[in-house]
């Protein structure tokens, strides 16, 4: 994405280690936001890209300092 004028902010790996068992997690009293939490750091762990169902690039475009000025 640098190529086409994109700063690189992040690559998350979304679904993915607890996809199979969302039902259960949705049921969860108490222990929820630590199961989000895990579920945010291993979606961000490179080596388990793979193993998600989707991946969420975030990046800023760079305009080129003629298209700032209009």
């Amino acid at each position: 994405m640098k190529r086409n004028g994109f700063e690189d902010l992040d690559l998350i790996g979304c679904e993915g280690a607890v996809s199979l068992i969302e039902e259960k997690i949705n049921e969860l009293r108490g222990e929820f936001d630590s199961w989000v939490e895990l579920n945010y750091r291993l979606g961000k762990d490179p080596s388990l890209h793979g193993a998600a169902e989707h991946l969420l690039y975030v990046g800023r475009k760079h305009l080129k300092e003629s298209s700032r000025n209009k």
